[in-house]
């Protein structure tokens, strides 16, 4: 069915490519007196209407796969906003998540820092938002240098796993860093993103064969974050 309308369709737009030729050589053959109108342009008239055609198209085309694709993708439609008692930030999870803290011990530093990390799972998926309250003199050699040592802090601690992609960018006006690592079978998207002197990181851990079909999810729950300046 879908098949016979899409032939209707461009059998339609073509004839109304066809009618626009005619009027258009007609028009040209009264203001000439009906003198001969030059191969080149009608060439030239033919080409044009062929390239409009195939534009149609192809934009359709276009379109039609991105939709499909998106589809077939899951998102968080179903997901339910949470805020945790201290509002540090907000973001859609699937299910409540589990509160936990974790005390980080710095090498060579007597810098004690606590993360305080919110997770939950959804079936094979790890959904995770943790944050982090930094001291000032940690945030002295900038942004983006910040951000990348601590990313290479956090690849290391987790023993085992291998930073695959970084880079810099911005999540509504916060420095922030997008990355990606991967640990035997399971692979892990996120962001860093720093508020003020507090640093949060976002991110989606997920089977490595999955990983085509879990981009539209990853970029969705990202984007529902809204950190708050809680330093």
């Amino acid at each position: 069915m879908e098949t016979k309308q899409r032939v209707a369709q461009l059998s339609k737009t073509s004839q109304i490519f066809h009618v626009i030729i005619y009027h258009h050589l007609n028009s040209c053959d009264s203001r000439m007196n009906k003198k001969k109108i030059s191969v080149p342009r009608i060439i030239l008239l033919l080409l044009i209407s062929c390239s409009l055609f195939l534009g149609v198209y192809k934009s359709d085309t276009l379109f039609k796969g991105a939709r499909a694709r998106s589809g077939d993708s899951p998102g968080i439609e179903t997901w339910s906003k949470f805020i945790p008692q201290k509002k540090s930030f907000s973001i859609f999870f699937p299910s409540k998540p589990e509160y936990s803290l974790k005390e980080l011990t710095i090498p060579k530093s007597e810098d004690k820092l606590v993360c305080h990390e919110y997770r939950c799972k959804d079936k094979s998926s790890i959904i995770s938002v943790s944050y982090t309250l930094f001291p000032d003199h940690w945030l002295k050699w900038g942004d983006k240098m910040f951000l990348k040592g601590v990313l290479k802090f956090l690849v290391a601690d987790l023993g085992g796993a291998h930073l695959s992609d970084q880079n810099s960018c911005e999540f509504k006006s916060y420095p922030s860093l997008n990355f990606k690592h991967f640990s035997g079978e399971r692979e892990t998207k996120g962001k860093l993103i720093l508020c003020g002197n507090t640093l949060y990181k976002v991110e989606i851990s997920y089977p490595t064969h999955k990983c085509d079909q879990i981009d539209r999810q990853i970029a969705q729950f990202i984007d529902s974050f809204e950190p708050s300046d809680i330093s």
